[in-house]
């Protein structure tokens, strides 16, 4: 078996239990040999605490310097997980609206073979230029053609929000479209038939300073004109009208144009 080693409390108490069996035969030496044993032995033990305490407090900042540097790595991988979130949320909204397009698309196409079917097409007085006459589609095939054309069927359904909010997308996202001219004039439209008058002759203002050269300049002022004599403004209704049978004397918008001036005492150039 191997010897066991008092622990240093232990040897204490043997060393104090020593010089009390021997305190009354022991001598002066004796006793200053043990005092400077206890010193000797009592420092061990302080220096061992110290030692100890050392030994805790490196192992705690230790552990400190770990938990400070998982927590900064925690933050990162947050950070990357959010990064990563985003742009998988951007990406499925790029799709989303991908797949949007490509029902206006597929709409569009659905709507031009039945106006098709119905009668070919035909440009009539007031029409743009390649659209079919009652739907007022448009024949091309891109995507600007495709979101006006959704516009339109919503309009000639008589979804007046639905086909407003389309037309307003059309022309955020094609301002300077050929089609933006026609845009502006069924918004316009579209609030003559809320009765916003005094907003729709300001929509309609909006064309000829916006498309001074479109086809639907001269079907603008006549609107205008006409809004101008239910509100009562007669004035400016004559001058609207008189701007137009000047500007656009051969445009059958012309020919309306004269005959209100005379209904409302204006002059018939």
């Amino acid at each position: 078996m191997l010897p066991i080693t008092p622990s240093p409390a232990r040897r204490v108490l043997i060393l104090l239990a020593g010089v009390a069996s021997v305190a009354g035969c022991a001598t002066k030496q004796d006793v200053r040999d043990l005092r400077e044993d206890m010193l000797s032995e009592l420092q061990r033990i302080a220096a061992a605490q110290d030692s100890l305490r050392t030994e805790i407090l490196r192992q705690s900042v230790q552990t400190q310097d770990t938990l400070r540097s998982a927590s900064r790595e925690l933050v990162d991988i947050r950070g990357d997980v959010l990064t990563t979130l985003n742009r998988l949320g951007s990406q499925l909204n790029r799709i989303q609206e991908m797949v949007g397009q490509n029902s206006l698309s597929i709409s569009s196409l659905r709507d031009q073979m039945d106006a098709l079917r119905r009668g070919g097409m035909v440009e009539g007085a007031g029409a743009e230029p390649g659209q079919v006459t009652g739907g007022q589609l448009s024949v091309g095939t891109g995507e600007a053609d495709a979101m006006y054309n959704a516009a339109i069927r919503q309009f000639n359904r008589g979804s007046m929000s639905a086909a407003r909010a389309a037309f307003e997308q059309f022309l955020t996202s094609y301002p300077s479209n050929d089609l933006a001219p026609a845009a502006h004039y069924y918004l316009a439209d579209i609030l003559v038939q809320e009765e916003r008058l005094e907003e729709a002759v300001a929509a309609f203002a909006e064309i000829p300073e916006l498309f001074p050269t479109s086809d639907r300049v001269p079907e603008s002022l006549y609107r205008i004109g006409v809004l101008q004599v239910e509100l009562g403004n007669e004035d400016g209704a004559r001058a609207v009208l008189e701007r137009l049978v000047n500007t656009y004397p051969e445009h059958p918008a012309a020919a309306l144009a004269r005959d209100l001036l005379a209904e409302i005492g204006g002059r018939r150039p």
